[in-house]
């Protein structure tokens, strides 16, 4: 909160009764009350009545928007508020944005004690520092269904962010379904337009807005499968058939068809077509059409087709390729600008604004990318995620949000570099302002630049497309309430502790209802007769998420000589004994290159908790909040900040059979309370 005063004492406070009725003083303010009377009965149990009146009842929760009724409170912008709870609550806004977010707010301030729900006596000025509050989610890669949508949504409005971008489209998947291109998306895991319908009225009413993004020219295998499987047969394609632009590789991965052939009149065409198709599918003003990622300069010169496509009749270099005087005389690049601005050009025929991402005038990964001479249109909103210097689009006239990679990327499949998983959580809460676009290269905006938009947390799922998506949204939890923090506030966390700040959330709690509870499921697993130390699991999933809990017997064996004894292992993540001197200690891995076994992890964390000579029950849990190691009697021994998905793939490796003894192994999809673990320890024997 900005700015919050406490008033009275701290036995002061708004207590929410059955009979607490939530006015609101206009009809277009109705939806907001309705929202927030079933958070409040998801959150509390209690169901509480509407009403439009024209006063504010001194017991009731008032929702006030003064574009309406009067002039906007002084300093407070379309997203801000007053927040007034004493005997009853009282909210001001100049925008109903700013009403739904002061509801997020006083939910989280709801607290639960001895059954009664308060809130302290306060009065808060409230609103954030950046106008734009990104969630991107790749969906191309990892196909997410419409309830995990919903959950991320209601996620963000709780943290009062407010734009959903979705990239629907890469090599992978092209996850928009119409009957007029069938077979270009999969038949089951994809979204038909009454599923957007249906997204798109979910967000309007969290007041969140949705950017799609359909990836060009690069990123696009799956269109150009779909145009060879369509008109193949006539010879027809829509990509570049040159070997240097034929394929593109990524992460250690070959993709055809990777980048459509800007050159073809009839690719062009194509694309327009597809998003024609799909824009009007979407209400917000935004459309993403991608523009990162196609072959760099050095490829681009090697290819006839773009080289053919520089010169005019007589051999002369067009005005769209040539260089700069720093530039080779010709610079194929300027070709994929004019796609760009020719694909703005019809998408604002389409009555949206174009967003693209950086690369065509940076250096990525020691690769140079397209160097072009020419620039995107000025109207073109700027996705910055290369560490590029933002002060220098933002001089030539651009808009500008912030993505940057080393900060505000999830990409916990392609852990090749430690940057992609985690995101620095310790840097985000009390170092990372929004404006900061590199730390290394001290790469920042004023924050009162107005053409700053602001920043977004970006989960990619490269390499994740046989994972749950539960995996990633546990990960997720954290930097998503970090980064929102920081684009509310501007940043800078007073020097708290990252375990304070997990309080904190702990404490708000997830959004009312944005958790769908899996049943419990209980899984015991007995040690064969003549056990060896290695047993594959036989589960239909490598990893639970959280919440888990796992409560083995095990023992140890003084001959042990491995360094690392894998107890439970995946390919995501593993439960380990390591050696720590003499003593054997509880440890888990996690974030392995390439999704390999865990030999060469990014993260490692153990217990000092040894393992004894006799049978000792154990039991592990996992939370959003981290990793805590109980004994059998449910008292705690250890715990970890690290949010840690379970392994059961299997026990112990082929090449690294477990070496101390284990006899029994339990787990369930819940995080099991101090009573429960007791209740539940295992008969280890002597």
């Amino acid at each position: 909160m900005r700015k919050a005063v406490e008033i009275g004492s701290a036995s002061n406070s708004f207590e929410l009764k059955p009979s607490t009725t939530v006015v609101y003083l206009d009809p277009a303010e109705q939806a907001i009350a309705q929202v927030l009377v079933e958070d409040i009965r998801s959150k509390t149990g209690l169901t509480l009545a509407t009403a439009q009146r024209a006063d504010c009842p001194s017991d009731a929760i008032c929702l006030i928007v003064q574009s309406r009724t009067g002039p906007p409170p002084t300093g407070i912008n379309v997203d801000g508020y007053l927040l007034n709870i004493d005997n009853g609550v009282k909210i001001q806004a100049p925008h109903a944005n700013g009403a739904f977010n002061a509801t997020r707010t006083l939910l989280q301030l709801l607290q639960d004690q001895n059954g009664h729900f308060k809130a302290p006596s306060m009065q808060i000025r409230d609103w954030p520092t950046v106008r734009e509050r990104i969630l991107t989610l790749d969906v191309a890669r990892q196909f997410y269904p419409l309830e995990d949508l919903k959950n991320l949504i209601r996620q963000m409005a709780y943290y009062k962010m407010n734009y959903f971008h979705i990239h629907f489209t890469d090599a992978q998947a092209f996850r928009l379904n119409s009957p007029r291109y069938p077979g270009l998306a999969p038949s089951v895991e994809s979204y038909s337009r009454d599923d957007i319908k249906e997204l798109e009225a979910f967000a309007r009413k969290y007041h969140v807005s949705i950017i799609p993004e359909i990836d060009l020219p690069g990123h696009a295998t799956a269109l150009g499968n779909y145009y060879a499987r369509s008109y193949g047969a006539q010879g027809k394609t829509i990509n570049f058939t040159c070997p240097s632009m034929a394929s593109y590789t990524i992460g250690g991965v070959i993709y055809p068809r990777w980048t459509i052939d800007v050159t073809k009149p009839e690719a062009v065409a194509f694309v327009k077509q597809v998003v024609g198709e799909f824009a009007p599918w979407f209400e917000g003003k935004y459309f993403h059409i991608g523009g990162d990622e196609y072959p760099n300069q050095q490829l681009m010169s090697q290819c006839g087709q773009l080289v053919n496509a520089c010169l005019d009749p007589q051999g002369r270099i067009r005005p769209a390729c040539q260089g700069r005087p720093d530039q080779p005389a010709m610079v194929p690049g300027g070709l994929f600008v004019d796609f760009m601005n020719d694909m703005n050009r019809f998408v604002r025929g389409l009555g949206k604004t174009t967003r693209i991402w950086t690369g065509w005038d940076a250096v990525s990964l020691n690769a140079k990318y397209s160097m072009s001479p020419r620039d995107p249109d000025r109207d073109i909103v700027i996705d910055s995620w290369l560490l590029n210097d933002p002060q220098l689009l933002v001089n030539k006239g651009f808009h500008v949000a912030n993505h940057a990679y080393t900060m505000t990327y999830l990409t916990p499949g392609f852990a090749q570099e430690e940057w992609d998983f985690p995101p620095p959580e310790n840097y985000l809460l009390n170092s990372w302002q929004p404006n900061v676009f590199s730390r290394t290269d001290n790469h920042k905006l004023d924050p009162d630049e107005e053409k700053f938009l602001g920043a977004s947390f970006n989960i990619w799922n490269d390499g994740m497309t046989d994972k749950p998506t539960d995996y990633v949204l546990t990960l997720a939890a954290r930097p998503l309430a970090l980064i929102a923090n920081a684009a509310w506030t501007g940043g800078k966390t007073q020097s708290m502790g990252l375990d304070q700040f997990v309080a904190i959330m702990e404490k708000t709690g997830p959004a009312p209802a944005s958790i769908t509870q899996r049943p419990p499921q209980v899984t015991t697993w007995q040690a064969p007769v003549g056990f060896n130390g290695y047993a594959p699991l036989g589960q239909s999933v490598s990893d639970i998420p959280v919440p888990w809990s796992a409560t083995f017997c095990i023992k140890r064996n003084q001959g042990a000589n491995d360094a690392t004894q894998f107890l439970l292992n995946s390919s995501l993540t593993s439960l380990n004994i390591f050696r720590d001197g003499e003593r054997q200690v509880f440890g888990m891995t996690t974030g392995t290159a390439n999704g390999s076994t865990p030999d060469t992890p990014v993260g490692r964390f153990s217990f000092p908790y040894d393992v004894a000579d006799g049978w000792q029950a154990v039991t592990l849990i996992g939370t959003p909040s981290g990793t805590s190691l109980w004994d059998s009697h449910g008292k705690i021994q250890a715990s970890n900040l690290n949010v840690m998905s379970l392994p059961v793939a299997q026990i112990g490796k082929p090449t690294h059979p477990l070496q101390h003894g284990i006899r029994y192994l339990r787990w369930v999809n819940r995080a099991l309370s101090p009573a429960g673990i007791a209740e539940a320890s295992l008969p280890c024997g002597q």
